[in-house]
Protein backbone atom coordinates (compact mmCIF):
# COMPACT_ATOMS: atom_id res chain seq x y z
CA UNK A 1 0.00 0.00 0.00
CA UNK A 2 1.40 3.26 -0.77
CA UNK A 3 1.43 5.73 1.81
CA UNK A 4 -0.51 8.95 1.21
CA UNK A 5 2.10 11.70 0.86
CA UNK A 6 1.41 15.59 0.89
CA UNK A 7 3.41 18.67 -0.78
CA UNK A 8 4.01 21.64 1.00
CA UNK A 9 5.62 24.81 -0.86
CA UNK A 10 6.95 27.26 0.92
CA UNK A 11 9.58 30.14 0.54
CA UNK A 12 12.36 29.97 2.85
CA UNK A 13 11.68 27.19 4.61
CA UNK A 14 14.59 27.79 6.94
CA UNK A 15 13.26 30.89 8.60
CA UNK A 16 11.67 30.49 12.17
CA UNK A 17 8.07 30.86 11.47
CA UNK A 18 8.23 29.04 8.50
CA UNK A 19 10.07 26.02 10.71
CA UNK A 20 7.31 26.62 13.21
CA UNK A 21 4.53 26.19 10.29
CA UNK A 22 6.44 23.21 9.12
CA UNK A 23 7.07 21.25 12.39
CA UNK A 24 3.03 21.37 12.81
CA UNK A 25 2.27 19.91 10.16
CA UNK A 26 4.98 16.97 9.82
CA UNK A 27 3.83 16.60 13.43
CA UNK A 28 0.15 16.44 12.29
CA UNK A 29 0.70 14.67 8.94
CA UNK A 30 3.54 11.80 10.89
CA UNK A 31 0.77 11.26 13.28
CA UNK A 32 -1.69 10.55 10.46
CA UNK A 33 0.65 8.09 8.87
CA UNK A 34 1.44 10.80 6.05
CA UNK A 35 4.80 11.61 4.36
CA UNK A 36 5.61 15.49 4.01
CA UNK A 37 7.58 16.85 0.70
CA UNK A 38 8.81 20.28 0.88
CA UNK A 39 9.26 22.54 -1.97
CA UNK A 40 11.04 25.54 -1.25
CA UNK A 41 13.88 27.77 -2.06
CA UNK A 42 16.78 28.63 0.40
CA UNK A 43 17.57 32.46 -0.18
CA UNK A 44 15.61 35.24 0.52
CA UNK A 45 13.26 35.63 -2.19
CA UNK A 46 12.74 39.16 -2.38
CA UNK A 47 15.94 39.55 -3.55
CA UNK A 48 16.20 39.78 -7.50
CA UNK A 49 19.37 38.60 -9.18
CA UNK A 50 20.48 35.43 -11.00
CA UNK A 51 21.00 32.93 -8.72
CA UNK A 52 17.08 33.17 -6.59
CA UNK A 53 15.71 33.31 -10.24
CA UNK A 54 17.60 30.21 -11.16
CA UNK A 55 16.74 28.11 -7.29
CA UNK A 56 13.38 29.64 -8.05
CA UNK A 57 12.85 26.63 -10.68
CA UNK A 58 12.35 24.35 -7.64
CA UNK A 59 8.32 25.23 -7.67
CA UNK A 60 8.71 24.47 -11.71
CA UNK A 61 9.57 20.65 -10.49
CA UNK A 62 6.71 20.49 -8.74
CA UNK A 63 4.42 17.08 -10.16
CA UNK A 64 1.13 17.26 -8.34
CA UNK A 65 -0.31 13.63 -9.65
CA UNK A 66 2.53 12.68 -7.05
CA UNK A 67 0.17 13.69 -4.22
CA UNK A 68 -2.87 13.54 -2.20
CA UNK A 69 -2.77 17.02 -1.14
CA UNK A 70 -0.90 20.37 -0.87
CA UNK A 71 -0.30 22.91 1.15
CA UNK A 72 0.86 26.47 0.28
CA UNK A 73 2.24 29.00 2.80
CA UNK A 74 1.82 31.72 0.24
CA UNK A 75 2.40 34.08 3.32
CA UNK A 76 6.13 33.07 2.94
CA UNK A 77 5.94 34.56 -0.93
CA UNK A 78 6.93 38.22 -1.18
CA UNK A 79 5.78 37.76 -4.65
CA UNK A 80 2.84 35.14 -5.38
CA UNK A 81 3.38 34.76 -9.51
CA UNK A 82 6.45 32.94 -8.75
CA UNK A 83 4.00 30.17 -7.88
CA UNK A 84 1.37 30.88 -10.90
CA UNK A 85 2.88 26.98 -12.70
CA UNK A 86 2.01 25.20 -9.40
CA UNK A 87 -1.10 27.07 -8.79
CA UNK A 88 -1.86 26.02 -12.74
CA UNK A 89 -0.58 22.32 -12.51
CA UNK A 90 -2.72 21.93 -8.82
CA UNK A 91 -6.35 23.09 -10.92
CA UNK A 92 -5.68 20.70 -13.75
CA UNK A 93 -4.85 18.00 -11.58
CA UNK A 94 -7.81 19.03 -9.09
CA UNK A 95 -5.31 18.58 -5.64
CA UNK A 96 -7.10 19.11 -2.42
CA UNK A 97 -5.14 22.18 -1.69
CA UNK A 98 -5.25 24.30 1.49
CA UNK A 99 -3.46 28.28 0.88
CA UNK A 100 -1.92 29.53 4.32
CA UNK A 101 -2.04 33.40 4.62
CA UNK A 102 -3.81 34.17 1.08
CA UNK A 103 -6.70 33.53 -1.08
CA UNK A 104 -6.46 32.01 -4.04
CA UNK A 105 -9.33 31.44 -6.45
CA UNK A 106 -10.35 27.40 -6.18
CA UNK A 107 -8.71 26.87 -3.02
CA UNK A 108 -9.52 27.01 0.76
CA UNK A 109 -7.54 29.27 3.09
CA UNK A 110 -6.56 29.74 6.43
CA UNK A 111 -5.66 33.13 7.84
CA UNK A 112 -4.08 33.93 11.09
CA UNK A 113 -5.21 37.31 13.20
CA UNK A 114 -2.82 39.47 13.25
CA UNK A 115 -4.29 42.38 14.88
CA UNK A 116 -5.50 39.97 17.48
CA UNK A 117 -2.14 38.30 17.90
CA UNK A 118 -0.25 41.55 18.40
CA UNK A 119 -2.78 42.89 20.54
CA UNK A 120 -2.27 40.55 22.83
CA UNK A 121 1.51 41.00 22.21
CA UNK A 122 0.99 44.27 23.15
CA UNK A 123 -1.46 44.04 25.71
CA UNK A 124 1.48 41.29 27.89
CA UNK A 125 4.54 44.19 27.42
CA UNK A 126 2.19 46.65 28.73
CA UNK A 127 0.41 45.15 31.33
CA UNK A 128 3.10 42.52 32.84
CA UNK A 129 6.65 44.21 32.20
CA UNK A 130 5.20 47.79 32.77
CA UNK A 131 6.53 48.92 29.01
CA UNK A 132 4.91 52.07 27.71
CA UNK A 133 7.45 53.33 25.26
CA UNK A 134 7.87 50.52 22.88
CA UNK A 135 9.18 50.25 18.97
CA UNK A 136 6.91 47.84 16.57
CA UNK A 137 8.65 46.41 13.37
CA UNK A 138 5.79 45.24 11.50
CA UNK A 139 6.74 44.83 8.11
CA UNK A 140 7.00 46.03 5.05
CA UNK A 141 4.99 49.62 4.52
CA UNK A 142 1.15 49.28 2.75
CA UNK A 143 1.39 45.64 3.62
CA UNK A 144 -1.79 44.36 4.75
CA UNK A 145 -0.29 42.44 7.86
CA UNK A 146 1.69 44.80 8.29
CA UNK A 147 -1.55 47.17 8.86
CA UNK A 148 -3.00 44.76 10.96
CA UNK A 149 -0.26 44.68 13.25
CA UNK A 150 -0.36 48.36 13.82
CA UNK A 151 -4.21 48.03 14.33
CA UNK A 152 -3.22 45.59 17.04
CA UNK A 153 -0.81 47.70 18.86
CA UNK A 154 -3.19 50.93 18.69
CA UNK A 155 -6.17 48.77 20.13
CA UNK A 156 -3.77 47.63 23.25
CA UNK A 157 -2.70 51.12 23.74
CA UNK A 158 -6.21 52.35 23.43
CA UNK A 159 -7.19 49.92 26.09
CA UNK A 160 -5.08 51.05 28.66
CA UNK A 161 -5.22 54.74 27.51
CA UNK A 162 -2.33 55.59 26.30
Amino acid sequence: MIRRRIAVITARADAQEQKEILGGIAEAAFAANTDVAVYSNIYNHWLTDEQITFENIIYQLFEPHHFHGAIITAEAFMDIHILDTVIQKLRKEKLPTVVIGKSIKGFDSIFSDDAKDTEALTDHLLSVHHFTDIDFLTGPKDNPVSNQRILGCQRAFEKKHL
